[in-house]
C-alpha cells in the first residue's frame, strides 16, 4: 500500500479513477499518463483522456474509466436521451482514433472491483506491464 503512494496523483479526476489506477499499478501495469489531450481537427475538438500508455513503437492506448452515472443520472445527461449519449460516446472514440490513439479500452467500475476483467481488458489492449514488474 505505501507504495501506492508513491503514484498519488492529484489530475485524476475522481476517486473511481484514481482507485482504478491503483489497481493497475497493483497488478503490475505501467504507469499510465493521467489527463491527457487530444485534439480533432475534423471536429475542432478538444478531448481528454482519463489514462495514456505511450508504447516504444509509436503505439498510443487510451484507457477509459466508465462510470455509468453518465448514462443513467439525468443530471448528468444534459437533457439526452440513452441513445443520443451512447452516440456521443462513439463519436468521441471516432474522434481520438482520428487524432492519432492506436487503441481504446472502456473499463467500468466492476471491472475494477474484481480486477480480473480489467486485467484481462488491459492486456487485450496491449497495455505494457511495468519493467520493474
Amino acid at each position: 500500500m505505501l507504495r501506492l503512494l508513491h503514484y498519488t496523483d492529484g489530475r485524476s479526476e475522481n476517486g473511481g479513477e484514481s482507485w482504478a489506477r491503483a489497481v493497475m499499478i497493483s497488478l503490475g501495469f505501467a504507469v499510465p499518463e493521467l489527463q491527457v489531450q487530444f485534439y480533432d481537427a475534423q471536429t475542432a475538438t478538444w478531448y481528454r483522456v482519463d489514462y495514456l500508455w505511450r508504447l516504444p513503437n509509436g503505439t498510443l492506448i487510451v484507457g477509459e474509466f466508465d462510470g455509468m452515472a453518465k448514462y443513467f443520472d439525468e443530471t448528468m445527461g444534459g437533457g439526452r436521451t440513452m441513445e443520443q449519449r451512447v452516440q456521443r460516446e462513439r463519436r468521441r472514440n471516432d474522434a481520438l482514433l482520428r487524432a492519432g490513439v492506436s487503441r481504446i479500452v472502456h473499463f467500468s467500475y466492476n471491472d475494477v472491483l474484481h480486477r480480473v476483467p480489467l486485467q484481462r481488458k488491459l492486456e487485450e489492449a496491449g497495455v505494457p506491464y511495468a519493467a520493474h514488474r
